[in-house]
């Protein structure tokens, strides 16, 4: 009886004990020169372990990088056979260490760079540079959830108030280029930097779901779109959303400060957040968001969000090239900055108060409807401030959208909200699950890209038609993606493409590259309606359900895909179907039309021509109202996509 009380006593303790122990090796257990570990394996460079990591495991950070003059790139690819093959997401986790980076001789050269379709989480790291913090390029997708980047001063300090810093500096927290299939997500953190921009997106997307963002003498905090960007609606190739965070900028020189600018066919959509922009030298003072440059067209949506503009400057501007007041000159037609209030609250130490009938829609920078906007101003304190404050609210009387809207998307969760170009509904705001749908005709020169983040989607074409003059139409690279009620033409090539352009025997173990493509009630004229490249690849399979080629009906059933080899209805997988009329795939050089940074997003085919200004993402289902912010919106137009 001792014997089992004891017994018993003994596995009492262990259980208390068991939150108490180790689950793995503390970082004092690892080789003096160990920097990074990856499950059991041990690399004393961080490049070491991005070289080595495999699809969906993790490098974690087990001592600082001190002093290093070495940029760290991690490619979405690896070398298999000679051959580059794709990697599936993977995760850098910081641990709470830091990378101090004061290599290069650019303030461009970067600590992190990602491409190569790089999909990557990185937390709880910190990044010290004297030059620049991260680069994004060649599609890569990178989630950065509660880190720490730093382009300031040559002491690695975060930007102060500081007069004698560099005023040379040219350094970025964040850069995304020359792919507009790029994509970053903010999640938590701190951000800072000093002189010139901050973060700047020229191609690609970004989300901010969280996160503090500070610039000091910096031009512009954020900066959405390229100075060499092609003019017009049509032509959007970069976007920016927040849902949230902190955004201050101060500065002491004359046109610098700003916190927000779309600059030359670029949109940002702000949806909450607080913006702070101070302005404090004698000869400074910036607009908090602006819609671009001289004779540039940049699109600002503001939807909910605190503004405020703390300037010593009676002129400073709080919208665009203009007080609130109207003071100041109203800009040229080729000067013209768009910027849409459709809510929010703005402060300010220097203008007076404004009312609804001030505000007209030809000043090209505030535009509302005086049917249901209206402006409130009142007194306000910030930090011991006396400011004004203007309330502006927005309430949509019909679940219609904006006149130009292109597509609506429908959330698994049943959200909807509309976008003005499809590119825009498909990258990024689109998430796993959703739905998009086609309200015009559309034309397009670009290939449009489907499941490319391993998630499911649906494209309802809603008897519209999709016009395309790319080599491929529509590309499926992952996940599982359906198409229906489509018209889509493409005389020029293959209307949808499949799979990654590697062979099966080189995938690497654990990734998942196989794409599904479903296609109902779609007719389709094109040289080839399904194919992949001139050699086998891992690619997955189609299903056909009333489908049209050029006029003849195509087998209903399943076509297993790769198809290099004429198939055997052993390997085609269809069931009770002809497979005379499955085409082979096509043999010229594989393309997807355009360069991703020659690539230009479609345009709406008249009639249905999206009016000047844009369309602004509405929310639809109902009479919304948009107050001060829009912390209770957000989940409307972004939601985060589990992988």
């Amino acid at each position: 009886m001792k014997k089992v009380s004891l017994i018993l006593m003994l596995a009492l303790l262990l259980t208390l004990a068991l939150p108490f122990l180790p689950v793995g090796a503390l970082e004092s257990d690892y080789a003096a020169d160990t920097v990074a570990v990856i499950g059991e394996k041990e690399y004393t460079s961080l490049q070491d372990a991005f070289d080595a990591v495999g699809s969906g495991e993790t490098i974690r950070l087990v001592k600082d990088v001190t002093d290093s003059k070495k940029t760290f790139t991690y490619s979405g690819t690896t070398l298999v056979k000679g051959e580059a093959v794709p990697r599936a997401k993977v995760t850098l986790d910081g641990n709470g260490h830091t990378i101090s980076y004061s290599g290069g001789t650019s303030d461009t050269n970067f600590a992190l760079v990602f491409d190569s379709n790089a999909i990557i989480e990185v937390k709880n790291l910190t990044v010290l540079s004297i030059r620049s913090a991260v680069k994004i390029t060649d599609g890569a997708q990178v989630f950065l959830k509660d880190c720490n980047l730093c382009a300031a001063n040559t002491n690695y300090k975060s930007p102060v108030h500081d007069l004698e810093a560099n005023k040379d500096f040219k350094g970025l927290i964040i850069r995304i280029e020359n792919d507009f299939r790029s994509y970053v997500e903010i999640d938590g953190g701190n951000y800072y930097g000093a002189q010139s921009t901050g973060v700047d997106i020229r191609y690609g997307s970004i989300v901010i779901k969280s996160g503090n963002f500070r610039v000091w003498n910096t031009e512009v905090l954020l900066q959405v779109g390229d100075s060499t960007s092609e003019e017009g609606a049509d032509k959007v190739r970069a976007s920016g959303t927040i849902l949230g965070g902190t955004f201050e900028a101060s500065d002491y020189t004359a046109k610098f400060g700003k916190l927000i600018r779309a600059y030359k066919s670029a949109t940002v959509t702000i949806w909450d957040g607080e913006f702070i922009q101070r302005s404090e030298g004698p000869k400074s003072g910036s607009a908090v968001i602006t819609g671009a440059t001289s004779s540039s067209f940049g699109y600002v949506y503001v939807h909910g969000g605190n503004f405020y503009q703390l300037s010593s400057q009676p002129a400073a501007k709080l919208i665009g090239n203009n007080d609130l007041t109207g003071k100041g000159t109203i800009p040229a037609a080729k000067d013209k900055v768009f910027v849409f209030v459709t809510g929010g609250t703005f402060y300010s130490r220097t203008v007076e108060g404004r009312n609804k009938d001030d505000m007209t829609r030809e000043d090209g920078i505030l535009r509302y409807d005086d049917s249901v906007a209206k402006i409130e101003a009142s007194t306000a304190e910030y930090k011991g401030i006396s400011v004004d404050k203007y309330t502006v609210t927005y309430q949509y009387s019909e679940a219609t959208p904006c006149p130009g809207a292109v597509a609506k998307i429908t959330e698994s969760d049943g959200k909807v909200y509309y976008a003005p170009t499809l590119w825009e509904a498909l990258n990024p705001f689109a998430r796993d699950g959703a739905t998009v749908t086609l309200l015009a005709d559309v034309t397009t020169d670009h290939t449009l890209y489907l499941g490319n983040r391993y998630f499911s989607l649906k494209l309802d074409g809603n008897g519209k038609t999709v016009t395309s003059t790319a080599t491929d139409a529509v590309n499926v690279q992952t996940g599982s993606v359906t198409v229906e009620n489509l018209t889509l033409t493409n005389t020029n090539g293959m209307a949808f493409r499949m799979g990654y352009q590697i062979a099966a025997e080189e995938i690497v173990s654990g990734a998942s590259y196989i794409a599904s493509l479903t296609l109902k009630n779609v007719t389709v004229t094109a040289k080839t309606l399904i194919g992949t490249s001139d050699k086998e690849l891992f690619s997955g399979e189609a299903t056909l359900k009333d489908v049209k080629l050029n006029g003849t009906d195509e087998a209903d059933g399943i076509r297993k895909l790769p198809m290099s080899n004429p198939p055997t209805p052993s390997d085609t997988g269809t069931t009770g179907s002809d497979t005379s009329n499955q085409e082979p795939p096509v043999t010229p050089e594989v393309t997807t039309g355009r360069k991703p940074n020659d690539a230009t997003p479609e345009t709406t085919a008249k009639p249905n021509e999206e009016p000047s200004g844009g369309c602004s993402s509405v929310l639809g289902g109902g009479a919304i109202l948009l107050i001060l912010t829009a912390a209770g919106t957000a989940v409307l137009i972004h939601k985060k996509k589990e992988d």
